[in-house]
């Protein structure tokens, strides 16, 4: 199964990566992947990664290491 949890990326590109709004938008994510993890047997894995980074003021599509840098998790 594949997720898109878009509420991060919009919140960025809106209010810019450190104002409260995206805070409370990965506080979200979290609490989403907590109700995934907790239903999840000892055979499933989950993987989880952002499709790329985001500069200062809430952009991407570049090259620069901001832009170019993510997340990866595995569980």
């Amino acid at each position: 199964m594949i997720g898109h949890i878009i509420g991060i990326d919009s919140a960025g590109h809106t209010v810019g990566p450190f104002h409260k709004e995206l805070e409370r938008k990965i506080k979200d994510t979290n609490r989403i992947l907590e109700q995934i993890i907790e239903k999840m047997d000892k055979h499933t894995t989950l993987i989880v990664f952002g499709d790329h980074g985001m500069t200062n003021n809430g952009d991407h599509g570049g090259s620069s290491e901001l832009e170019l840098r993510t997340i990866f998790f595995a569980y």
